[in-house]
């Protein structure tokens, strides 16, 4: 299932920092469309070395439902390397029916595992040689 969607977030930053958005758009599976409109609530903080969040997005597709909850954990390698990295790590379980009869996520495709490395090209310090 595939969503293309649009919407705002608002983030409050304090220890641990909330955000609270709204999304609309269009889901879509196979040859089934349907109109998307969701929430979605998060919450992070560090935990030790580890930047740690939580969020949850809820909605509807015309009649059926859609969730995907996660929690995501990153380690900043920026300050021990000239190299500014993060390795990411985040499982999401994931639920989507279009009602009406239309498709519905399979249970084996329940939970996504997902793992990443981002280059904080920004941080990169070049200097001219010479």
């Amino acid at each position: 299932m595939y969503t293309n969607l649009g919407g705002i977030e608002f983030t409050r930053k304090d220890k641990v920092a909330v955000t609270l958005g709204g999304f609309l758009g269009a889901a879509d599976r196979e040859d089934v469309s349907g109109n998307f409109r969701g929430v979605e609530l998060g919450l992070s903080a560090p935990i030790g070395l580890v930047n740690t969040s939580v969020a949850c997005l809820f909605g509807k597709i015309d009649d059926g439902s859609y969730r995907k909850c996660g929690i995501e954990g990153g380690i900043d390698f920026r300050e021990e390397s000239s190299l500014p990295i993060t390795l990411t790590f985040s499982i999401e379980e994931r639920y989507f029916d279009f009602g009406n009869g239309g498709p519905v996520s399979d249970p084996r495709d329940a939970y996504i595992f997902i793992t990443g490395v981002e280059i904080h090209l920004e941080k990169l310090h070049l200097s001219p040689e010479g």
